[in-house]
């Protein structure tokens, strides 16, 4: 089944949908699930795909989201911690495949009862991460 209206044509009942317009092209399904390629089959895109930073949890990902948050876990690593009952400010930055990212962390060992506290934040690319730990020494 194949009907058009203007610059749309549709296929099949449940139709996959083309649709030329002055400014862009498009392919999407009628019922808003699109399935590229079958189980046990390999799709293979030709050219350039473009995927946009993630916004939900469900969303696809990119190597440059993918290369920010490894920038960001890079630059929290390298954060020192303090040491013998001392507090610690520091900075560090990251970078991974030309993607960078910044961290901020604060220590503090409390030499008494030998614990340390750790706050660490990172950002890249418009995005932010943080983390808190507390570690006891025995």
């Amino acid at each position: 089944m194949i009907r058009q209206d203007g610059n749309t044509v549709h296929i099949g009942q449940n139709s996959v949908v083309f649709e030329d317009s002055a400014s862009y092209d498009a392919m999407y399904s009628s019922n808003d699930q699109l399935n590229i390629g079958r189980v046990g089959h390999n799709t293979q895109v030709v050219g350039t795909l473009s995927v946009p930073n993630p916004t939900l949890s469900d969303h696809a990902t990119n190597k440059r989201y993918v290369d920010a948050g490894l920038a960001k876990v890079l630059a929290a690593a390298v954060l020192p911690q303090a040491m013998h009952g001392e507090s610690n400010v520091s900075i560090a930055m990251g970078q991974h495949n030309n993607e960078r990212a910044i961290a901020l962390g604060l220590s503090h060992h409390d030499n008494e009862n030998n614990v340390i506290y750790r706050f660490i934040g990172s950002r890249s690319n418009n995005s932010s991460s943080s983390a808190v730990s507390i570690g006891w020494g025995f």
